[in-house]
């Protein structure tokens, strides 16, 4: 996943309710937001997200940040979401 600088994953927080989650970011930062909790990531950082969490992610930096996404079990069909 890419999220352009000031781009949230999306307007309200999502969960997943038969997946777990994994997010790598591999570049840039994100501020991430977890039911109540509030943390900073940046670069190699990794959140676990269990099912039925609330989530959001949004690039607060200057650059693009780019995310590895892992669902298990799979949560979108291959072409669904890129």
């Amino acid at each position: 996943m890419r999220l352009q600088p000031g781009q949230p994953t999306g307007e309200e927080a999502e969960s997943h309710k038969n997946s777990q989650q994994l997010r790598l970011l591999i570049e840039g930062e994100l501020a991430a937001e977890l039911e109540r909790e509030r943390r900073r990531l940046n670069a190699g950082d990794v959140v676990i997200i269990p099912p039925g969490v609330k989530h959001k992610f949004t690039n607060d930096g200057n650059a693009p940040a780019v995310t590895f996404n892992i669902y298990c079990p799979p949560e979108y069909p291959p072409d669904e979401k890129a």
